[in-house]
């Protein structure tokens, strides 16, 4: 954001005002596009692609619904894979309208802070990412495991769909306590007030997640669980997601569990899971390939080593351990791909294969101190 202080408190005015026009008219679509308009005026760094209304009647209350979009798959690998850090670029809308219902007791700037620290929630930094990334690193050391890239290669959409939504959970106040991340953005827009008194309100109706379960977690072991053993759990997979689409309201978080499942629905043995995967675009899975096989020197996997103990020797705080936790996973990941995709001699391989033994020691070590 770089407007001025009295530019970007004009824009919250006018958001303010189409909030409360569509309480009273809301199948206004016009209300719809001047909403878009106005979080890609105040949010200028980032894209509102779309924001929709849905007028839900007879399904749980899910309040606001604020999705990530991925440019391609590449940015899916970027968040798993590598050690960029970023924040997400462009997102969906989706307002629920029993969040405008007078049964909620909200007013019009409870409504507004809602709606504006939701957004700035997923994309003021790359914390959601960095969280997402966080509980795959954690879940992989818990099971002892690591992303089997080849098989990454061909369930990106899956993995896909668990970042989504542990990215949106793991920031939006419909499923975690408020944790300050963006205190300082509240703060500037006065949002501040407003927003804990529409907390309380949702709270005490009950409208809130159930705080003793990490929503994000959840999702990340269910989808890495169905990525590790698709064969076994792929039948049931379907089942949940089929009954997930009946409860929820959300038509967004339809859209994405229908998108998983006409996937897994194209997998119908395991010649299919071996060949054929569930990327839509071939270039895009022969770029991600050629990505992957870029690293070509066996000496890189032995620098980046020497590298992550020397900063495992100066880190400090916890967000320094956790991108050693994850550089750790990572490493781990491309070690095994590149034995399993070249020809290697002996006395080679069994040195990678001490390396990775090497990074799980230090990702156990991590595991117990963040």
């Amino acid at each position: 954001m770089q407007k001025d202080d009295t530019a970007l408190f004009e824009s919250i005015g006018e958001l303010r005002y189409e909030l409360m026009q569509l309480k009273v008219d809301p199948d206004n679509s016009a209300l719809l596009s001047s909403i878009k308009r106005i979080l890609n005026d105040i949010f200028d760094d980032s894209k509102c692609e779309d924001v929709i209304f849905t007028n839900n009647t007879d399904k749980i209350f899910f309040g606001l619904t604020v999705m990530p979009v991925f440019n391609d798959s590449q940015q899916v690998v970027d968040i798993v894979l590598n050690s960029t850090n970023f924040a997400i670029s462009k997102y969906r809308v989706e307002i629920d309208s029993k969040l405008l219902d007078n049964y909620t007791g909200l007013n019009i700037d409870e409504i507004t802070s809602i709606l504006l620290h939701e957004v700035a929630s997923l994309v003021y930094n790359d914390t959601p990412a960095r969280k997402a990334r966080y509980l795959i690193d954690l879940c992989l050391t818990q099971n002892n495991t690591n992303i089997k890239i080849s098989s990454y290669i061909s369930y990106v959409e899956l993995l896909a769909y668990g970042l989504k939504e542990a990215i949106r959970k793991s920031a939006s106040i419909f499923y975690v306590k408020d944790n300050g991340a963006i205190q300082e953005f509240d703060d500037a827009l006065e949002l501040t007030r407003f927003l804990e008194s529409a907390i309380a309100k949702l709270d005490a109706l009950g409208y809130l997640y159930d705080k003793g379960t990490n929503a994000a977690e959840v999702v990340i072991k269910w989808t890495l669980r169905l990525y590790k053993d698709i064969l076994t759990y792929r039948i049931p997979a379907l089942h949940t997601i089929n009954k997930s689409c009946l409860v929820t309201a959300s038509e967004l978080e339809q859209d994405e569990l229908k998108n998983v499942a006409s996937h897994l629905t194209r997998i119908d043995d395991s010649f299919l899971i071996q060949e054929s995967g569930i990327l839509a675009d071939t270039a895009d899975k022969k770029d991600i390939v050629a990505k992957l096989n870029e690293r070509k020197s066996i000496k890189s996997f032995f620098d980046t080593f020497a590298e992550t103990v020397a900063l495992g020797k100066t880190a400090k705080t916890i967000t320094e351990a956790q991108d050693l936790f994850f550089k750790s996973n990572s490493e781990m990941s491309q070690i095994k791909y590149y034995l399993e995709n070249n020809e290697l001699d002996a006395k080679t391989a069994k040195d990678l294969d001490r390396l990775y033994c090497r990074y799980d020691i230090i990702r156990t070590s991590l595991h117990t101190k963040i």
